[in-house]
């Protein structure tokens, strides 16, 4: 595999850093379940977790995102692939991404839950990707369904064509693809 796997992932709140840990356990918890689920369990150890931080993203617009994304695609710090859909999208996560984990994770642990009580079916806790194309916009996804799902989906076809497969109208959550 040339391109790592997983999401370029833009974090957009530096109020608690133990909130944005447990987003990320979390994350990780949701995508290693989702990959045993799809007889890929082997792919978890290949997922690169890159994360861009800097304080003046706080509350930054998706539509910022996207072009902090595209200048990041361009500064050649890794190879353009236009069949991944780590180059086709990044995943944003703001305070609101953050907010409605700590809700949802409150009488929950990923210690001691079993992972079907952790699978989140509603879209509570979510992220936000946004695509690198502006027509396609950017959709928040419930995290259960981030990693492998919304990155398989928005790549079908080979060409991206499933962008339009995840799409649901802002203010809403992905959560059926």
């Amino acid at each position: 595999m040339d391109t790592p796997y997983g999401f370029i992932i833009y974090r957009g709140d530096y109020g608690d850093d133990a909130q944005w840990e447990r987003y990320m356990a979390y994350l990780k918890h949701q995508t290693r379940t989702g990959l045993e689920d799809e007889g890929e369990a082997e792919l978890f150890d290949l997922m690169d977790w890159k994360v861009i931080s800097s304080p003046d993203m706080q509350d930054e617009d998706p539509d910022e995102i996207r072009e902090r994304f595209r200048k990041w695609l361009q500064s050649g710090e890794e190879k353009f692939d236009a069949n991944s859909y780590r180059h086709r999208a990044c995943l944003y996560v703001n305070q609101a991404c953050l907010e409605c984990l700590d809700l949802f994770m409150e009488d929950k642990s990923l210690e001691t839950d079993d992972p079907l009580t952790l699978c989140d079916i509603s879209g509570i806790t979510f992220g936000i990707l946004v695509s690198r194309r502006k027509h396609e916009d950017w959709v928040m996804v419930g995290m259960s369904y981030l990693m492998p799902n919304a990155g398989d989906t928005i790549m079908e076809y080979g060409s991206g064509c499933g962008w339009h497969d995840i799409y649901v109208p802002q203010g809403d959550v992905c959560v059926n693809f």
